[in-house]
């Protein structure tokens, strides 16, 4: 899939790859490394549309705050209760799953991430933008949008 990409979206195809091919080992095995991906993937989605549009974005992890901006500069529509939800879930994962010192993120917490990662693939397919989601435990675990 990933050559099917360029720019942000093919990272973004390489961060769901990972998560595919992790889950195939094991989520709870993984649970962070999915975790962590998936705040990435969700990332450079959302990044992707601003450069689809040759639109500068800002220099941030938070993803609520790129949706923001996207909306403010009329690339996105205004993001339902669901997406902003997940956006910040997203964005909470950011220290949690880079600096972790012990093993205390559990496999349904990365069910969580890539399920919120799917919501913001959803809202961005909405919106007209190329988006990738990630299916767990399905050996053709990525699906282009």
């Amino acid at each position: 899939m990933a050559n099917s990409y360029c720019g942000l979206m093919y990272a973004a195809s390489v961060d769901a790859e990972t998560i595919s091919a992790l889950a195939r080992d094991g989520v709870d095995a993984h649970a962070e490394s999915i975790g962590y991906h998936a705040q990435q993937l969700a990332e450079k989605m959302v990044k992707a549309a601003f450069e689809s549009k040759e639109v500068d974005f800002p220099f941030t992890h938070n993803i609520r705050l790129l949706l923001k901006k996207a909306e403010q500069e009329e690339l996105l529509s205004e993001p339902s209760e669901e997406t902003i939800e997940s956006a910040l879930y997203l964005s909470s994962l950011i220290s949690v799953t880079r600096y972790a010192e012990a093993p205390d993120f559990q496999e349904g917490e990365a069910r969580r991430a890539v399920a919120a990662s799917n919501a913001i693939a959803a809202f961005l397919k909405e919106n007209g933008y190329d988006a990738i989601k990630v299916e767990l435990g399905d050996e053709s675990a990525l699906e282009k949008e």
